[in-house]
């Protein structure tokens, strides 16, 4: 069900909470992924007997049978208040290594930040300072065309929000999993006139299935 939500939804993470809705932890994909990598009945290496604690042991038993989000989660949250600046939020980000920070308001979580959020907030400011240079309802047109062309298309899996044409250039933000998938995104916008250059600020990850 997470798997499915994240998916239908566009989203690499999903911020878990109790029966309050105080934030308790979160999903990511990277979760998810390594959850579905482990052997539930392989037996720990000799080396972690060792080296690791019951209580580790007992944990990792957890994360590899368990079915539910307590089961799988992260615990250790980075969170930021509503009106974190931009600035900061980044030099968080980047000192802790991580993809995205939840956003509180106390201990509600009220959204999520991912770097694509970031990427897109800096590419939105970049093009204020800039000015416009091509009328608005042509990269209205330039998208539909661009998204109609994608939507015929048996691989293509992001969602519509991370599709986006500024000033003629096409930006794709999100996941993908393949490297086929992002050249074959890049060669769909450049082959529609009007669109005169594409960034792609896209990563590869695991797609999960709708169940």
């Amino acid at each position: 069900e997470i798997a499915s939500r994240m998916l239908s939804r566009g989203i690499s993470a999903v911020p878990v909470v109790d029966d309050d809705g105080r934030l308790v932890g979160i999903v990511s994909e990277a979760d998810l992924v390594a959850r579905a990598g482990e052997e539930p009945d392989a037996r720990p290496s000799w080396w972690s007997l060792i080296l690791k604690s019951d209580a580790d042991l007992a944990a990792h038993f957890v994360r590899t049978h368990g079915m539910t989000a307590r089961d799988v989660m992260t615990t250790a949250v980075v969170t930021v208040g509503r009106d974190t600046p931009l600035t900061e939020l980044v030099t968080r980000m980047g000192r802790k290594r991580i993809r995205r920070v939840v956003v509180t308001d106390g201990d509600i979580p009220i959204g999520l930040v991912s770097r694509s959020d970031v990427l897109r907030a800096q590419a939105a400011h970049f093009d204020e300072e800039r000015g416009s240079v091509e009328p608005p309802d042509e990269d209205t047109r330039l998208r539909d065309e661009l998204l109609a062309n994608l939507q015929a298309q048996p691989w293509f899996h992001l969602a519509d929000r991370n599709v986006v044409v500024i000033n003629g250039v096409a930006c794709f933000w999100g996941i993908v999993p393949s490297e086929a998938e992002r050249d074959a995104l890049r060669v769909a916008a450049a082959e529609i006139p009007g669109i005169r250059s594409v960034e792609m600020k896209v990563e590869l990850g695991q797609i999960y299935p709708t169940v």
